[in-house]
């Protein structure tokens, strides 16, 4: 009995030891996947349909990624869903909503993601897009825009600004905040509007790359983009990437780092016409990534290239000209709030028409394009 004892003893002994083992590698070792927290508000649904706008607050040290949304959608068939994001609050006594435009390209909004959800054929919260990858920077507040074919919202109280919180995020509706359209009307009907839903979080760690600031910059027909670290490894590589179009940023140019705090600088020869947005991709060896925040520059003349086009507001044909130098194989384009492409032509000379005449009414946005410009344009449908 004795010697099982001390031998049962002894296999105690092991165990705790490899358990101790284990637990100081899991101390060691991040675990990747981070854990997700779901925010939802408690609006009644008493009004709808179509577009409301919020905020999400970022008040953690580190980078947050918005995963899914949630909403409330009435019985349909079919529902056209999307979701736009600015780097800005929402604040609808301020540029660029105050008579601004919400739509992909327009006055900063960017493209989170789109879908059609169908069947939805009860009345209540619903997924609506999942799989996003919309990154807000540590402390930082984004302003969002949700539309839906049958979105119900909720009438709020005038003066009343609601936060719905969650592991140091806050979703933010209520006044000065939370309006529908397509522009922040003088005076708003069913003001302000409740988002009706939820959202889906998750914190990104901190990278040993540590970002201390990012800037763009417009230099006559470039930009000068300009950023430094505060410690990095030689591992580590940034990815540069731009967006024109309010829905796609693609990569443009990618650097290793130094390995030890250093500043970068980076001129983009080939710009658009207008608002360029830019971000960095930070990559450690690990495969870890995450977003800096956005940034912009504004080209306002490439090399004298321009395109008039008139009437604007149109109400049947929209006439244009081309002034500038222009290359082979132009194309022009009408792209609607929702980013399709209603109509798109290949353009020779330095003159156009399009007719519009049996386009609903709205903004739309002239997309003009070849090897050596791009050049966008807002254009208002009566």
């Amino acid at each position: 009995m004795k010697h099982n004892y001390s031998l049962l003893k002894l296999k105690q002994k092991k165990i705790l030891i490899t358990l101790g083992f284990y637990c100081i590698i899991a101390m060691i070792i991040p675990n990747k996947v981070n854990a997700q927290t779901v925010i939802s508000t408690n609006h009644l649904d008493n009004n709808g349909n179509g577009l409301v706008t919020f905020n999400i607050q970022n008040t953690n040290n580190v980078p947050v990624v918005i995963r899914s949304i949630s909403c409330h959608l009435g019985t349909s068939a079919n529902n056209n869903v999307s979701l736009l994001y600015h780097v800005n609050p929402v604040n609808d006594i301020a540029a660029p909503w105050d008579g601004g435009i919400v739509g992909a390209g327009q006055n900063g909004w960017i493209s989170g993601g789109s879908a059609i959800v169908n069947s939805n054929s009860g009345n209540g919260v619903v997924q609506a897009l999942d799989g996003l990858t919309i990154t807000i920077p540590a402390n930082t507040t984004y302003g969002f825009a949700f539309s839906a074919s049958t979105l119900q919202y909720s009438t709020l109280t005038v003066g009343s600004v609601n936060t719905f919180s969650g592991g140091g995020v806050n979703l933010i509706t209520g006044d000065g905040v939370s309006w529908g359209g397509v522009t922040a009307p003088a005076t708003p009907g069913n003001y302000p509007r409740g988002f009706i839903g939820s959202i889906t979080w998750y914190p990104i760690s901190i990278l040993k790359i540590n970002l201390k600031d990012i800037t763009a910059k417009n230099e006559g027909s470039k930009n000068k983009i300009q950023w430094s670290s505060l410690s990095e490894s030689a591992t580590d590589v940034y990815e540069l990437e731009r967006n024109i179009d309010g829905v796609n940023f693609t990569k443009i140019a990618s650097f290793k780092a130094n390995g030890k705090a250093s500043s970068y600088s980076f001129i983009d020869e080939n710009p658009s016409l207008g608002d360029n947005y830019y971000r960095l991709k930070l990559i450690e060896e690990n495969d870890n990534a995450q977003y800096s925040q956005i940034v912009n520059a504004n080209v306002k003349n490439f090399e004298n290239f321009s395109i008039t086009a008139y009437p604007n507001p149109v109400i049947e044909t929209l006439h244009g000209s081309i002034n500038g130098k222009i290359a082979d194989n132009g194309t022009i384009a009408l792209i609607d709030i929702n980013q399709k492409t209603v109509q798109k032509s290949a353009i020779s000379g330095t003159s156009f028409s399009i007719n519009m005449k049996q386009l609903t009414s709205g903004v739309y946005l002239l997309k003009y394009s070849d090897k050596l410009n791009v050049y966008t344009q807002k254009i208002i449908k009566k």
